[in-house]
């Protein structure tokens, strides 16, 4: 799956990444995995969309794609709900799967919803997203070792936020602008579906 829009590190970042998941895929017996949750499309797409993932054996990942800017680039298409990806799948002359790995740490209703999508075969459970992000590629650590930085640059300036008589949120609001300003987001990718905690909250007492 070629991305546009990508810088070229992590564009080889995301094809390396991609084979990683395939290995574990194809080491669990399953012939396709369909992803929905933040992490693993952040991780396989380098960022985030509503829709799904579909990575087969075999052939080119496919991004289905309900809403999320303007994603574009090869084997992206457009639908409106993941009830259409089987007959799409099937326009594109791609084999449906018989043994599907869906993400494990879905809500009980998507995961039935999403194992029904097609007809006679089996899903299974699968943690194949977070067993890949457990050993990092060159990119990531790179990433991972900037992002440390300017934490560390962040942290250091803590104490000089404070001043006497600052409320608790008053203090947090201070921290949190100080994390903004250095390029956080103001939320944290976890796994499971759309799950976004915030960075924390300042107590004490």
């Amino acid at each position: 799956m070629e991305i546009r829009g990508v810088e070229p590190r992590l564009g080889e970042d995301l094809k390396r990444r991609q084979e990683k998941m395939r290995r574990i895929l194809l080491e669990k017996g399953g012939d396709a995995a369909l992803f929905t949750g933040n992490a693993n499309l952040i991780y396989a797409m380098g960022r985030l969309f509503d829709g799904f993932y579909y990575l087969p054996a075999e052939g080119d990942a496919i991004a289905f794609v309900r809403r999320g800017g303007p994603l574009c680039g090869e084997d992206i298409l457009s639908i409106t709900r993941p009830e259409m990806i089987p007959q799409m799948l099937g326009d594109l002359g791609r084999p449906l799967p018989k043994r599907l790995a869906l993400e494990e740490d879905l809500p009980h209703k998507d995961y039935l919803r999403l194992a029904a999508l097609f007809a006679h075969i089996e899903a299974f459970p699968s943690a194949i997203g977070p067993m890949a992000r457990t050993i990092k590629t060159p990119y990531e650590l790179d990433a991972m070792r900037r992002d440390g930085k300017r934490q560390a640059e962040v942290y250091r300036k803590l104490p000089s936020l404070y001043k006497e008589g600052m409320t608790e949120l008053d203090f947090a609001i201070a921290v949190d602008a100080s994390f903004r300003h250095a390029g956080h987001l103001g939320m944290q990718r976890a796994a499971g579906l759309r799950t976004e905690p915030t960075m924390g909250a300042v107590l004490s007492g």
